[in-house]
């Protein structure tokens, strides 16, 4: 195999890419050290009938270098999370449409890309924008029993744009789910033909507090 040297796209350092554990995420230019960080552990559940997949928990690591993407604005960070598992995922998603859960258009604007379309952009599956958010405010900013009113801020445009379609619902970060269900119950009105979400990474349920 010929030896190249690279930048990790993580920790900024060069590295040749030449060993086996290094070749999942080599066009991502991701080091062996940082390599193994990434823990993914493919969790399943559902949000009553909607099958969802989370490709990592939101540990320590990811919840950093997702701060680094988003608030640092290092948008080449976003290939990395999903890049060892593309072919997978380009297989189990075939045929659908990605729906990403929206920021605030101010916050695009200010970070001069969405971070969500970016992290799932190595799919290659067509996007359909018909998600819009109306207010700034965060989830994690609000109270627990405020956040059932997250319907309020989101509006769907368009929406017979995904009338007959299999519809792939994706996000960074799944918390409360609250979000996440919203928009399901928007996309649910105009008739999909399915609806599957999946999320980069799940906050880790505590023990007694549901995160859905």
């Amino acid at each position: 195999m010929k030896e190249r040297t690279e930048i990790c796209k993580v920790c900024f350092k060069n590295f040749t890419s030449n060993s086996y554990r290094t070749i999942g995420l080599k066009r991502a230019s991701v080091c062996e050290q940082c390599y193994k960080n990434f823990h993914p552990v493919f969790k399943r559940f559902r949000i009553e009938k909607i099958q969802c997949l989370a490709l990592y928990d939101y540990d320590d690591f990811i919840k950093e270098k997702l701060f680094v993407l988003k608030g640092c604005y290092d948008i080449e960070l976003a290939v990395v999370f999903l890049s060892s598992f593309l072919p997978f995922l380009r297989l189990k998603f075939t045929g659908f449409y990605i729906v990403p859960i929206p920021s605030f258009i101010d916050d695009d604007l200010k970070r001069g890309f969405n971070h969500v379309e970016e992290i799932f952009k190595g799919l290659k599956l067509p996007v359909l924008k018909v998600l819009k958010k109306t207010s700034p405010i965060k989830q994690s900013d609000q109270k627990i029993e405020d956040r059932n009113l997250v319907i309020k801020r989101l509006k769907i445009y368009d929406g017979n744009q995904i009338k007959g379609k299999k519809i792939l619902l994706v996000d960074d970060v799944f918390t409360t789910g609250s979000t996440i269900k919203s928009c399901i119950a928007l996309l649910s009105e105009f008739n999909p033909k399915r609806i599957e979400v999946l999320v980069m990474a799940k906050v880790i349920k505590k023990q007694g507090i549901s995160s859905i």
